[in-house]
């Protein structure tokens, strides 16, 4: 498991472990532009002519997206020949932000990291100046991907984390997805699979409305969320749920170029230890997608990906030579961070060749590279690595010594990353708090009303009481928003069930009679059930006397635990405690008919059991 890690972290843009990367195939190029709605009017866009294709700034932008994680190079010069095509009073504000967007994950993917973080500092200001502040959570996640492969996990989070809040301050849904996905492959490598597996079930759930977000701006492609769901099963041992989520992201029509390097490499490495035959098919069509590579550091990547797979084939010779490729590269353009990875490969190579004394000092190296640049997570695998190694030779001292390295290195990460979230949230808190005070300033400030200022208030407000008393008596009740059109609110219950059959998710749904509420309460209602529920959590009005309320990723136990919570709620809303409450949990081939049905059945089966639980009650008395 631990060479799977560790070979997403040394390919380019780590598939699983960072990277909000899109893609988009350079040979379509002309042909996406209808799947993604343009971030400015074309008609106030300037049309310019780039690698000759006359069309507005807009619809370039639009096809880039993809494009530059897909076939990067490519990418960077389409953004050089927009950059020569315009002039800066031709662009939109959307547009030089969203320029700007796309140069600065050009430069994650060229491995240009700190350049990367800086152009992301500076979108976020100029965002800033445009007031366009939910533009700012892409670049923060921009940033914050930087952060994550330079392995300082500690200020990546908290930036995810205000991201997040930007999103969904803006109703920001492609943000929500790509912070998501980020912070899942951050989980991934610190093996907190649980909260990975969260995010990742949450953004594929989102997902379509984030593909129908206007303006568009960023958005991971699904053949990456559904990568990371086949590295997280693969990670805990499910391998033929790993081998599911795999075959669906390869199957995706994004999923080309380098995109589809980095699926066949993930796939040889699922089906190695189950089918040997079919992981060197994949490695083959990998290696024949090598001579479209034109980037030195993206081909040494791609080597070193490589050497992995053949060390775990016990092809030495191959693996040797292919991993020699990529320290030489690595060398050549101080990447320490690959180099220090691509060195770890080697010496595993050479202890398979009985060479140890090599292997040793080029571990040395390996160490010494990682600690210059403070990567505590490849410290703590090399550490591991050599206490392993220690132990197969009984020399249980050394073996020690380093297992003690590797759990102190853990404990600092640990302690780091949960500094890091505390003054999150204690900023958060201290936020809170300056508007709870200046609510209060406010309200100690109006009680200096004078006292003729006081009377005619409450004349005033006596008299606005009495004229709405008047008018809630002729007027009869409407119901609240929580009954949407029809059609809308079909589309919206198909889509969820949908969504959880594709992604193969638990969904329940519970049947809540509510005929023991008044109409005049129900709009309260609403607003308590959104606060109770999960943000993921949906509820539809479905008779006159029900309320349908879908709970994705949750099991029919955990539908119980939240019908107990819900019923309860509801109870303070009308005379008679009693809430009928029907659970029933989605199979694949049920209907959205069938699964109201299994919910009925199992509310008419409760009515039926309290008549005989009260008899036996009255019986025991």
């Amino acid at each position: 498991m631990k060479l799977f890690v560790y070979l997403f972290c040394i390919s380019c843009n780590a598939l699983f472990f960072s990277s909000l990367s899109f893609a988009l195939n350079a040979q379509s190029y002309n042909n996406y532009s209808s799947r993604y709605t343009s971030d400015a009017n074309p008609t106030h866009s300037a049309r310019i002519s780039v690698d000759g294709v006359t069309a507005s700034v807009s619809e370039h932008l639009n096809k880039l997206n993809l494009l530059n994680y897909q076939y990067p190079q490519q990418a960077q010069a389409a953004l050089s020949l927009i950059e020569q095509a315009t002039k800066t009073d031709l662009l939109t504000k959307t547009e030089q932000l969203r320029f700007e967007l796309l140069q600065c994950y050009n430069l994650l993917e060229q491995g240009e990291y700190q350049a990367a973080i800086n152009s992301a500092q500076r979108g976020e200001t100029k965002a800033k100046t445009f007031k366009l502040d939910h533009v700012r959570a892409y670049f923060i996640l921009c940033q914050a991907d930087a952060l994550n492969y330079l392995g300082e996990l500690d200020k990546a989070l908290p930036l995810i984390d205000n991201a997040l809040a930007l999103a969904h301050q803006y109703q920001q849904p492609q943000a929500i997805v790509n912070a998501l996905y980020l912070r899942a492959t951050i989980d991934l490598r610190i093996e907190n699979a649980n909260s990975a597996m969260e995010d990742l079930r949450l953004a594929l759930d989102i997902y379509p409305q984030a593909q129908t977000q206007t303006p568009s701006w960023q958005l991971a492609p699904k053949t990456y969320l559904l990568a990371a769901m086949g590295s997280l099963f693969f990670s805990t041992g499910d391998v033929s749920q790993a081998i599911f989520f795999t075959n669906k992201a390869r199957a995706d029509e994004a999923a080309i170029g380098k995109i589809e390097y980095l699926l066949l490499i993930n796939a040889a490495l699922i089906t190695i230890h189950i089918n040997e035959q079919q992981a060197d098919d994949y490695i083959n069509h990998a290696k024949k997608l090598l001579p479209n590579t034109n980037h030195s550091i993206e081909l040494a990547y791609n080597y070193a990906s490589l050497s992995v797979f053949d060390l775990l084939r016990n092809r030495l010779s191959s693996a040797e030579k292919q991993i020699n490729i990529s320290i030489a590269t690595f060398s050549k353009y101080n990447h320490p961070l690959y180099l220090a990875r691509a060195k770890r490969t080697l010496a595993q190579i050479r202890f398979k060749q009985g060479r140890d004394q090599e292997a040793l000092a080029i571990m040395d190296q390996a160490i010494e590279l990682a600690k210059g640049e403070n990567h505590q997570l490849d410290l703590q695998e090399y550490y591991s690595i050599l206490s392993q190694y220690y132990a197969t030779k009984n020399a249980f001292k050394q073996a020690y010594e380093y297992q003690v390295l590797r759990f102190e290195l853990e404990k600092k990460i640990a302690a780091k990353i949960n500094q890091a979230r505390f003054l999150q949230f204690k900023a958060r808190a201290n936020e809170q708090a300056q508007l709870t005070n200046a609510q209060a300033t406010l309200a100690r400030s109006q009680r200096y009303l004078t006292l003729e200022q006081t009377y005619a208030l409450v004349a005033l407000g006596l008299s606005l009481l009495f004229i709405s008393i008047l008018f809630f008596i002729k007027k009869d009740p409407k119901l609240p928003p929580l009954i949407k059109q029809v059609a809308q609110q079909e589309e919206e219950i198909g889509g969820l069930l949908k969504n959880a059959k594709r992604a193969g998710y638990p969904l329940s749904i519970l049947l809540l009679n509510i005929s023991g509420v008044r109409l005049v309460d129900l709009g309260d209602l609403q607003t308590h059930l959104e606060h109770t529920l999960r943000e993921q959590d949906k509820f539809y009005r479905h008779s006159l006397e029900e309320i349908i309320v879908f709970l994705p990723h949750t099991s029919l136990q955990g539908a119980r635990r939240v019908a107990a919570q819900v019923s309860l709620s509801i109870e303070n809303w009308q005379a008679n405690t009693n809430v009928p409450t029907g659970i029933a949990s989605l199979q694949q081939l049920d209907s959205f008919e069938q699964l109201i049905k299994k919910a009925h059945l199992d509310q008419i089966t409760k009515k039926n059991r309290q008549p005989s639980m009260t008899n036996r009650q009255q019986g025991s008395d």
